[in-house]
């Protein structure tokens, strides 16, 4: 029957058929052109989708079902997961709907991508110091430091008169008009605690000093904890001022000659004689600007950069707590 249905009708509508092609034709031949040069412009997106499945099949399920076994975290973990599977959700869309519209993808794997470094950052923060409130970043194994007030009589002066100046990391160099403060229960330290666990109330601190201290501490460690926690010890005007080495004095000396390999070394790493001499971090000027405003503190000013302190350079840098 479909046969027969064929062969009548085809003689009837093949002589339409080609006047209706020849009247599009000149039509299409453009439109052809313009789908060749989309296919071609979206063919390197078909590669780069079928290797970010094949990574994500791959690696990202075995990496959180491992992090997924430690308890302390799995909260944290369980809720990341659906972050990622999240962004992944919405890249597929995105992808989808680049190629139906025929632009380049680039601008949706390149924000894919940052989702997931994004999220890969929480991971690994939870994982290394969220659990376990750890400031510092090789605290592991270390026995926690109660705060405990050792000058009494200094900080009670200090806290009527309203001059409560706090200079922290002092370690053997203490200052006769700070309340020093240290992990370690040396010679003229007035307060042995822990940075990220001081004994004071919350906007009660005048001053908080440190020389050669946040270059200690891994540098989600600062963001996220110690700089707003700082903060928060500060009444309002309080002053924030930090001494550390100067990054970018110290790569053009080491690229000069005027900085030797070994005391940049030293520098850069600490010169790792105990537990806690170990450098984590790195400054700049700008780039501890940046870290301290995104903090929240106020008229942000650099004094003095770039000065020789022995083996280093160093850069001094005051913020006010609003």
């Amino acid at each position: 029957m479909k046969q027969a249905v064929k062969t009548v009708l085809l003689p009837i509508i093949r002589p339409f058929w080609r006047r209706l092609w020849f009247r599009v034709e000149g039509r299409v031949a453009p439109i052809e052109t313009h789908l060749t040069s989309i296919e071609n412009r979206l063919s390197p997106l078909d590669a780069r989708t079928a290797q970010i499945e094949q990574a994500w099949q791959t690696h990202i399920p075995a990496f959180l079902n491992a992090m997924a076994s430690v308890p302390a975290i799995s909260y944290e973990v369980a809720a990341l997961s659906k972050r990622l599977d999240d962004a992944f959700a919405s890249f597929s869309q995105r992808a989808d709907a680049a190629e139906a519209r025929g632009e380049n993808a680039d601008a949706a794997i390149a924000s894919l991508w940052e989702r997931v470094e994004f999220v890969r950052r929480e991971i690994l923060f939870e994982f290394n110091h969220g659990s376990s409130g750890k400031s510092a970043a090789d605290g592991a194994g270390l026995k926690k430091v109660e705060p405990q007030i050792v000058s009494t009589d200094k900080y009670e002066a200090a806290r009527r008169e309203k001059r409560l100046r706090l200079n922290l990391g002092s370690g053997h160099i203490a200052l006769p008009d700070y309340i020093n403060v240290d992990a370690r229960p040396l010679p003229g330290v007035d307060v042995v605690a822990d940075v990220g666990d001081l004994p004071f109330a919350e906007r009660s601190v005048d001053e908080i000093f440190s020389a050669h201290l946040i270059e200690h501490f891994p540098l989600e460690t600062m963001r996220r904890r110690l700089l707003p926690y700082w903060r928060s010890r500060l009444r309002p005007g309080g002053t924030f001022k930090v001494v550390t080495p100067d990054a970018a004095a110290m790569v053009q000396a080491a690229a000069t000659g005027a900085m030797s390999f070994e005391d940049f070394r030293e520098v850069t790493y600490g010169a790792q004689d105990y537990h806690g001499d170990y450098h984590f971090n790195l400054f700049t000027p700008d780039s501890l600007q940046v870290l301290l405003q995104e903090a929240g503190f106020k008229g942000i000013s650099i004094p003095v950069a770039g000065r020789r302190n022995g083996k280093c350079f160093e850069f001094e840098i005051v913020g006010i707590a609003p």
